[in-house]
């Protein structure tokens, strides 16, 4: 008999913690509710997937073996509900949501009050990871849509305009000269083909930088801009809303960024998923454009 999405959930989360305790409250369902459903599991499997000690729990090689493919099994399910969500003349079900971290700071509220007052029957899913990678799960199918930067192209694909931003590096402080710049930290996310290329720029332009700090944050990156500990390469949106006092480094090289909402060409196929994303999409470019007008971005 197959096992059913509750069991998975609850047998992937205890892998990930190592503890049916934090599993069962990280799920917010009791832990005698789990400890059942993992039993269940067990004799679905016909083997034991933890060994259980006072340390927590640990994964046997059967365990091993069933959360290689658990994944698969959660992402098939989901897809089936989702596309089945398409195929009413309400738009309902659940949809996942693809978002940079750093976009979501500006881009998610208006998205999710849009769907929470006028789709009262879709429940949201937010993942977040680098913009190339949630693409990448929009393409086959591991998400419903994506609010993504520089999307790659493909067939398969619609990517719809919302809005721009542009990366480059910021100060909070009067610089007076480069070897000031060069001794001040620099605070990057080393990740984003955005830093690379600027910095490979800077270098070109002869900066020699002391002391680079790496972190996977564009938000942290942007607080100690804003605390003047040091520089930062960041996208003008995340320097306004961590760092509105900071300004851009005289000369420095700049990257534009495309933000757009991106989705399958095959998902959106009735008129209540239609429906969805056109009004999804009005509400941000609208929202994203009164930030425009507030913050006055210019493009060099």
């Amino acid at each position: 008999m197959f096992p059913t999405y509750i069991e998975l959930e609850g047998f992937k989360e205890t892998a990930r913690l190592g503890n049916i305790s934090r599993a069962a409250q990280s799920l917010g369902i009791s832990q005698p509710s789990l400890s059942q459903s993992l039993k269940k599991l067990e004799e679905r499997v016909g083997s034991k997937l933890f060994v259980r000690s006072k340390s927590g729990s640990e994964l046997t090689d059967a365990g091993r073996a069933v959360l290689a493919e658990a994944d698969q099994l959660l992402n098939l399910w989901k897809r089936a509900v989702s596309r089945a969500s398409l195929h009413t003349e309400e738009f309902t079900g659940k949809i996942r949501v693809g978002c940079h971290v750093s976009v979501a700071q500006y881009a998610l509220s208006p998205f999710v009050r849009c769907v929470h007052e006028e789709f009262p029957k879709v429940q949201v899913e937010l993942i977040h990871d680098l913009s190339r990678r949630l693409v990448d799960q929009v393409l086959h199918n591991e998400l419903d849509m994506a609010i993504a930067i520089n999307p790659f192209e493909s067939p398969e694909l619609v990517l719809r305009q919302l809005t721009h931003d542009e990366f480059t590096l910021f100060v909070n402080r009067k610089l007076h000269s480069p070897e000031e710049i060069n001794n001040l930290p620099l605070f990057i996310d080393p990740k984003l083909h955005q830093t690379q290329t600027i910095l490979r720029s800077l270098y070109a332009k002869g900066y020699r930088f002391e002391k680079i700090i790496e972190s996977s944050s564009l938000d942290v990156c942007a607080g100690l801009l804003r605390d003047n500990v040091g520089l930062s390469v960041l996208p003008e949106r995340v320097q306004k809303l961590y760092a509105s006092h900071a300004e851009r480094v005289e000369g420095a090289p700049t990257f534009h960024d495309e933000i757009k909402l991106v989705y399958r060409v095959d998902r959106i196929n009735t008129t209540a998923a239609k429906t969805f994303v056109r009004r999804i999409e009005k509400v941000l470019k609208e929202e994203l454009q009164k930030n425009d007008d507030n913050h006055e971005i210019e493009f060099h």
